[in-house]
């Protein structure tokens, strides 16, 4: 998770934002009931963290955050 924060942190200070969109489906309400033990996944959801991609990102945007990715943090 630390570095999963430094990330945000090096891409926050390049201009581009990043968010943790996704968690566990059994954590609402309406699926609670079907929870179950699943610790890779608890893994990966700790690590993961999304950032800008789809059809408003020109050729430019696209290019930039991968440049900034791979100067690394």
């Amino acid at each position: 998770m630390e570095r999963r924060d430094d990330f945000s942190r090096h891409m926050e200070a390049h201009g581009i934002m990043t968010s943790r969109v996704h968690e566990r489906n059994d954590k609402h309400s309406c699926v609670s009931q079907y929870k179950t033990t699943l610790p890779k996944l608890d893994e990966l959801v700790d690590e993961m963290v999304c950032i800008p991609n789809g059809w408003w990102l020109s050729d430019d945007d696209r290019q930039y955050v991968l440049d900034c990715i791979k100067k690394g943090w």
